[in-house]
């Protein structure tokens, strides 16, 4: 792979971060709407995304790796920093890209937490919820479904008749 095939791919890598950061605000958004199948799709779709990342990192870190062989470093995989040094002419370009990436990462990081906070929160209303309904339950306050069913309605008719 040439470096600027390795650029393009870098670049193809950040728009897949971009679509993931995308799925995480409608993630979010259906989270706020309760909106669980919607949430599903969107998980759905993410794991597609984060398939498609996988498989772009690995073609990333192949490059390195092959990159750092043609330097004589063996078989590790180097640093950004070290391809800065390998590759002087493109230092701008990547380093522009880098901070995108960085900043990137930075967001879909505070999202993910934020989901990940609404969901908990959720959930401990859901479990409050349902503490106060049993309680309410117990208390004679609401009557209970088993009640409901022991009770058989008064039909005028018989219906085997």
């Amino acid at each position: 792979m040439s470096v600027k095939g390795f650029i393009a791919l870098f670049q193809k890598e950040f728009q897949q971060y971009s679509l993931l950061e995308e799925k995480a605000r409608l993630k979010y958004q259906a989270i706020i709407d309760n909106d669980i199948t919607k949430l599903l799709a969107i998980v759905t779709e993410e794991q597609a995304v984060l398939r498609l990342i996988e498989e772009l990192e690995e073609e990333r870190a192949c490059y390195l790796k092959n990159l750092a062989q043609e330097k004589g470093l063996g078989e590790q995989i180097i640093s950004f920093a070290e391809l800065l040094t390998f590759l002087p002419e493109e230092k701008s370009e990547l380093n522009k890209l880098r901070q995108e990436f960085v900043d990137l990462l930075s967001s879909l990081q505070q999202l993910n937490e934020q989901n990940r906070q609404m969901i908990e929160a959720s959930l401990q209303i859901n479990d409050l919820s349902q503490e106060m309904i049993k309680e309410l339950v117990e208390q004679g306050e609401i009557p209970s479904a088993q009640k409901n069913k022991d009770e058989q309605p008064e039909h005028i008719v018989d219906k085997k008749a």
